[in-house]
């Protein structure tokens, strides 16, 4: 299977909600069925130590290198799909929250935003995997810097009414809440979805 363009599968959503585990997993399945998938990994774990880390220059940092590693890929041009484990909308959610932090004013958001519609990328699908704030927590192995109960709520509220915004726009986009499905499961109904989307 060869399309004219690689189509663009992004995935975002609530911390500990098992993103990663089933990219790669979906990531394996779809190459196995010779649907030639690629994976643009979160740039998270990569931020150099000079940027300190949730800060403002971190999130600059990890777009761009996202938006880089998309850009390359896309146009190589050699892939069926590809997988972005939080990119392009989830660049747009977080420069949300910064912005109602006051870290980030309303310019400097539509600057971080276009970037990425200036480079013509778009994901023609989005997956969006909500957990409960305390299944988070259990899953982190407790209440971290960044991951608390209290964090999680308010970011799935922020993530569910973005979610709304982006199909009002017209966006592709499945939501699934990992609560109480094995990885196994998530991994069987995302990838029938992305099948079924493929068809």
């Amino acid at each position: 299977m060869k399309n004219c363009r690689p189509l663009m599968i992004e995935f975002m959503g609530s911390p500990e909600a098992g993103k990663t585990t089933a990219i790669d997993s979906i990531v394996k399945s779809l190459n196995d069925l010779g649907i030639i998938t690629s994976k643009i990994r979160e740039s998270a774990e990569s931020v150099p130590s000079y940027y300190p880390k949730g800060s403002l220059s971190a999130h600059f940092w990890m777009r761009l290198n996202t938006a880089k590693s998309i850009s390359e890929q896309y146009h190589k041009n050699s892939d069926d799909v590809i997988i972005i484990d939080r990119g392009i909308y989830d660049t747009m959610f977080w420069n949300e929250i910064f912005k109602n932090k006051g870290e980030l004013n309303k310019s400097e958001c539509y600057v971080a935003d276009s970037f990425f519609e200036m480079l013509h990328l778009k994901p023609d699908f989005t997956i969006c995997l909500f957990v409960s704030p305390e299944e988070s927590v259990f899953r982190r192995g407790g209440e971290g810097r960044i991951v608390t109960r209290a964090f999680i709520s308010d970011f799935n509220t922020k993530l569910h009414y973005f979610t709304i915004m982006l199909k009002n726009q017209g966006t592709e986009v499945f939501e699934l809440t990992t609560d109480k499905l094995s990885p196994e499961k998530v991994q069987t109904v995302l990838l029938n979805k992305i099948l079924e989307f493929l068809k």
